[in-house]
């Protein structure tokens, strides 16, 4: 049996994986990711495996599941992350929508 995620972290020097949670990545659940590095983490040099899953996450209008500021801030909290990618900022341009690159920015630096 193979396990993606721990072989490849055994074997990459990186600082972080990006997770897609939103549209096709919509059932990844940052928290199970983040079981799969721990079991790895001494070897692969990692000291804070839910520091180091980073979740992509989508604005209201462009994907499902989406997240104001206010509930990425408590999911990034609940999943212990030390950092977030938004998608699709375009869209938080648009005139029907209430939240700002700004208003983002101060979500993610909340957790």
């Amino acid at each position: 049996e193979t396990n993606l995620a721990s072989d490849w972290v055994k074997t990459a020097s990186i600082w972080g994986i990006r997770v897609q949670c939103y549209s096709g990545g919509a059932g990844n659940d940052p928290a199970e990711w983040t079981t799969q590095i721990t079991e790895n983490a001494t070897a692969a040099g990692i000291s804070d495996p839910s520091s180091f899953i980073r979740p992509i996450l989508a604005v209201p209008g462009v994907d499902y599941p989406s997240y104001n500021p206010s509930q990425m801030t408590t999911a990034l909290q609940g999943w212990k992350s030390a950092g977030a990618s938004i998608w699709d900022t375009s869209y938080l341009a648009g005139e029907n929508n209430q939240y700002t690159i700004a208003d983002y920015a101060t979500a993610i630096n909340a957790v």
